[in-house]
């Protein structure tokens, strides 16, 4: 199964250089259908032709982003913040607390 996301351009470009090796999202109804050895397809969110198609090699659940970056940030996101708490300030736009609160956050190992 194929499974279509969109991605800021800064994160596709990680991905396609092999710096970010996990994607991170709400784990929402429609994220807890994947499961390992399927794709995503990232697609950059300015081009629909900008995109790279990941298999996921594991899935790991967590509470928050704070809990996810943890052990990972730094390898993901090489370059891009100097800092965790500049990592979260800029993630924590993407969903509510009460969203996160909800749901969680998955980490898809790619």
């Amino acid at each position: 199964m194929i499974y279509e996301m969109h991605i800021l351009d800064k994160y596709l470009e990680l991905i396609k250089a092999g710096i970010k090796k996990n994607e991170y999202r709400l784990y929402n109804e429609e994220r807890r259908k994947i499961k390992i050895g399927d794709e995503i397809k990232l697609i950059a969110n300015g081009d629909e032709n900008n995109y790279i198609i990941v298999r996921v090699k594991n899935i790991f659940i967590y509470k928050d982003f704070n809990e996810a970056f943890k052990n990972r940030w730094e390898n993901d996101f090489k370059d891009l913040y100097n800092n965790l708490d500049d990592l979260l300030n800029d993630c924590n736009k993407f969903y509510s607390k009460e969203e996160i609160d909800k749901y969680g956050i998955v980490v898809f190992n790619i």
